[in-house]
């Protein structure tokens, strides 16, 4: 169960990378810090 969690949680910021970076497109960086600051948001 903690594997599948585990890789729901990775598909997860992946498909949420792939949706900032086409709505705000920047550096990886960047796009890697708005999507942290969304995540933060939600917890």
């Amino acid at each position: 169960m903690h594997n599948q969690y585990r890789q729901a949680r990775l598909e997860f910021r992946e498909a949420l990378m792939e949706v900032v970076a086409f709505h705000q497109p920047g550096t990886r960086d960047e796009v890697e810090e708005a999507c942290e600051r969304l995540l933060q948001s939600l917890s």
